[in-house]
Formats: structure tokens, sequence, C-alpha cells
């Protein structure tokens, strides 16, 4: 959601004029904003708290040129969701709770698409062992209608910085497959 559908959905569910609508959404992220300026923290009940975090000044690291620099202290808001607003978004995302760390073996995997789509196990392997064939040759992709796209991408060798000393490597070029899941999915 933005701030349009906001202003949309404030209109259509309280009877406000489209412009008082805006006059709320506006009022309401001004308020916010200049509390936080403030240094005050702002907190809406089961939904989040809003405060700002100061941070020191520190050596950081130029990631082009490997060099030392001197990273200013600064003051950024920081967002924490109420704790009815995790519940909420937990319930909403289907996870496999039995699995631990949302996660399955192939012969777990194969066990539930065998037992959700009322097929024998040797069929559900067969397709997921065509997926994987599909995604073999470099620049190769799998579409699966509904719920997206598995590629082959080559990432080409290529030059890096070594995050912690800053000095200049080698990274290998390597085959990995990438998922860019439908507009569908949930």
């Amino acid at each position: 959601m933005n701030k349009i559908e906001l202003i949309q959905a404030l209109k259509d569910t309280n009877s406000l004029s489209k412009t008082e609508a805006e006059r709320v959404v506006a009022l309401f992220f001004t308020e916010m904003s200049d509390a936080l300026a403030r240094g005050e923290r702002v907190e809406i009940r089961g939904f989040c708290s809003i405060f700002v975090k100061e941070y020191k000044s520190y050596t950081g690291r130029n990631p082009k040129t490997g060099e030392q620099v001197q990273i200013a202290p600064k003051k950024l808001p920081f967002f924490k969701p109420g704790k009815e607003l995790k519940e909420r978004v937990d319930r909403s995302i289907i996870t496999p709770n039995q699995y631990q760390g949302g996660r399955m073996t192939k012969a777990e995997l194969i066990e539930k698409i065998a037992k959700d789509a009322d097929i024998p196990k040797t069929t559900a392997k067969a397709a997921l062992d065509g997926i994987k064939k599909g995604l073999k040759k470099k620049n190769s992709k799998v579409t699966l209608i509904g719920f997206g796209t598995f590629r082959n991408v080559y990432r080409k060798t290529r030059m890096g910085r070594n995050p912690q000393t800053g000095e200049k490597m080698k990274i290998k070029g390597r085959s990995v497959v990438t998922f860019k899941p439908s507009k569908n999915l949930p």
C-alpha cells in the first residue's frame, strides 16, 4: 500500500472527501515526523513504535577504493512492530511449521507434493527431477505458472573487495539458480 492507496482507503471507509482524506494522512505523517525530529518516541499501540536511534561516529571503508573514511554521527528512525502486528503478519504467512527453520528435505518435499496433489510419490519425484534437470544448463529457466520462475544464471568472474581488509580480490564465476516469484504468489 502506498500513500495514494491509503488516502483512497480512508476516503472509502469513512465517507470523507478526497481532500479531507489527504489532509488527515498529511497531518498524520507530519505530526509523526515532527515528533521524531524532536527526539520523541511515536507509539501506536498494537501496531508499532518508532523512535530515534543515535549512532556514534565510526571508521568505515570506501567500497570502491578500500580506503578508510570517518563516518559522521547520525540519528535514524527505527521501526519496531507491535505484538499484534507481528502476530497478524505471522498468521498471514503459510509456513511449514512442522519443518525446522521452514526448510524441507527433498524426501519431505516429494512426500508433501504427493499428498497435496494426491499423486504417487514416484510421480512427484519425477516432476521435481524434471525441474532440476531443466535448470542444469547455463541460462536455462523453468517457469511454474502461478508460482514463479527459476533461472540458472552464470555470474561472470569479477573483481571485488574483501570486506574486512578492503583488498581487491577476484571472485570466481559460477552458475547460480535465482527465483522470481509470480505476481500471484502471496
